[in-house]
């Protein structure tokens, strides 16, 4: 959400420091020291907190080489701020997309054929537009199970602005798509919706678009848990309003999204810890923070493989010359793939403890244990030792240098999600409202509950915006923004949120993640959009197949389908 802002400064020997609102400090790095040729070395990129990235701060923009320039030139730092009409015009948008489906499905719901088309707008320049219509044409594979499949992706330039990388990364387009026809298809079959995404859905070995075969039940899990905690069979029997203009409709949306961008990246997570002398120890990652605890999420890892407490563990990170080498924060693969290096980390650093401390306790190290902190024989009584005497026996003898690195190359691990939407519609305005929304989510072992949620509950908010109120309008002539500025733009603020009722699962933990850990930053924002607009179907009997659907547009469907209902009574 905060605007992109950056401020560059030269020292006198030539060095470059960077102090940059970015999710890839490492590819600003790469990318500045090769445009103004200068070493690795010579460039050193600094990022704080952020208040937001979604992967708008994925790319970088002409400000970073323009501050480094004029840095260059003043001999004094230089600092620029895009306004909110500049990050509008000057940022990345999602990609819009234009996608024609169809699918064969036998008279029990069984899907026999799928064909699609997707055709991605890319705008003015490449940016992730290749990346985007892989993934999101690839997606077309998967989330309900078919044997033959026929689909073709394309990314076209045109005269609006630059599309790049927007949370959900391709597959909020698809999904939607697939999702709403799934509901399309369980009315004409007869069959409830429900029940026909349940005897569809994608299960254990199955094989998902990075050719790798999924792990566990997780989507089956999802909507299982969702229709007993609504009690869907019963709401599909429910009597319906007559009288007023409120109509409440319930709908169900579903998604699995990947944790890491593997196949297309062949991506690395790095960490590095080292343990102090009274057996604290520091955690020093790449991994930036968006707001998604995720510096908490990789302490808390690393306390439990050292069975240390979480007090006991701090983060170093935002600085390219101290730090590891990082690809990123996207992919929603941060806590999966660099939690799973810190947790290899933590585990050198206990092998190297373990070392020391049979040494001192002339036993095997595989006799040793170690639980909260201390170090005992295992099936033995006797004298034990604090990770902390370990280190430093005696005060005065020199602490032991323990350093422990990792690198893990993950392959692809799946989330699932299925959300539950209850929608009134207002016929007579033709507003919509989310009334309340039961996500359930498969995130594998959850490692920090309350971020976990706050991801969902943020996700959320995203996709009733862009389903219900968020339309970037572009003059095509000139390819210019007409509502850059939240004045014009509209989004869902705290006052428009429905009651969330937020439940994670650990139906399929994944061994390459962290004790069994996935991701889940893009999940949320899949689901919601194509749960509310089946669930305004079930409201007022229209189909809506597009973002955003607006009031008035409601209203047009209203009318054309009283029309049609009085022309043939």
């Amino acid at each position: 959400m905060e605007p992109n802002v950056c401020t560059t400064s030269w020292d006198g020997n030539g060095n470059l420091t960077v102090w940059i609102s970015t999710q890839t400090a490492f590819m600003v790095r790469g990318i500045m020291a090769e445009v103004l040729g200068l070493p690795l070395h010579k460039v050193r990129v600094l990022v704080d907190h952020m208040g937001g990235g979604f992967g708008a701060k994925q790319d970088l923009f002409q400000q970073e080489f323009l501050c480094a320039l004029l840095a260059r030139e003043t001999r004094r730092p230089v600092r620029m701020e895009y306004t909110r009409e500049e990050t509008f015009l000057g940022g990345r948008t999602r990609h819009p997309a234009r996608i024609w489906l169809r699918q064969g499905f036998r008279n029990d719901g069984t899907i026999t054929a799928r064909q699609a088309k997707v055709v991605f707008n890319s705008g003015a320049y490449g940016s992730h537009g290749p990346g985007v219509t892989n993934v999101g044409t690839a997606a077309m594979v998967s989330l309900y199970r078919c044997d033959n499949v026929l689909l073709e992706g394309r990314c076209v330039y045109t005269n609006s602005p630059i599309a790049g990388a927007f949370r959900g990364y391709g597959v909020v387009q698809t999904y939607y798509a697939l999702d709403v026809q799934m509901d399309e298809a369980a009315a004409h079959l007869g069959i409830d919706p429900a029940e026909l995404k349940l005897k569809n859905a994608v299960r254990e070995g199955d094989i998902a678009p990075s050719n790798h075969p999924l792990i566990g039940h997780g989507l089956e899990a999802c909507i299982e848990k969702g229709m007993e905690l609504v009690d869907w069979p019963a709401l599909r029997q429910r009597p319906r309003a007559t009288s007023g203009p409120l109509r409440t409709g319930w709908g169900l949306g579903c998604e699995m999204h990947g944790s890491s961008a593997y196949p297309g990246i062949k991506e690395q997570g790095n960490a590095i810890i080292k343990m102090n002398e009274d057996g604290t120890v520091v955690l020093l990652t790449g991994a930036a923070g968006l707001g998604t605890g995720a510096h908490t999420a990789l302490a808390q890892i690393v306390a439990e493989e050292l069975s240390l407490p979480f007090e006991a563990v701090s983060v170093v990170h935002g600085d390219t010359d101290v730090v590891p080498w990082d690809i990123g924060a996207f992919a929603s693969h941060t806590t999966y793939m660099v939690g799973k290096a810190a947790q290899m980390a933590a585990g050198e650093i206990k092998r190297q403890l373990f070392e020391r401390a049979a040494k001192l306790m002339e036993c095997e190290t595989e006799a040793l244990t170690l639980t909260a902190g201390v170090i005992a024989v295992r099936d033995r009584d006797g004298p034990t030792l604090t990770v902390r005497e370990a280190v430093m026996p005696r005060k005065g003898i020199p602490a032991a240098q323990l350093v422990g690195t990792a690198t893990y190359h993950p392959t692809k691990s799946y989330s699932f999600a299925a959300h539950f939407v209850e929608v009134a519609v207002d016929t007579e305005t033709g507003f919509i409202t989310v009334q309340q929304v039961v996500p359930v989510h498969d995130v594998g072992k959850v490692i920090h509950p309350v971020a976990a949620a706050g991801q969902i509950e943020g996700g959320i908010q995203q996709g009733i915006g862009h389903t219900l109120y968020e339309d970037y309008q572009i003059d095509m002539r000139t390819g210019r923004s007409l509502n850059a500025n939240f004045v014009d733009y509209k989004m869902p603020l705290a006052m428009d949120m429905p009651e969330i009722r937020t439940v994670i699962l650990e139906a399929a933990p994944d061994p390459g993640g962290p004790f069994g850990a996935k991701g889940v930053g893009e999940d949320p924002i899949v689901a919601i959009g194509p749960a509310i607009a089946n669930a305004v179907f079930d409201a007022i009997g229209v189909r809506f197949r597009h973002y955003p659907i607006k009031p008035e547009q409601v209203l047009q469907a209203l009318a054309e389908k009283a029309a049609k209902e009085g022309a043939n009574p």
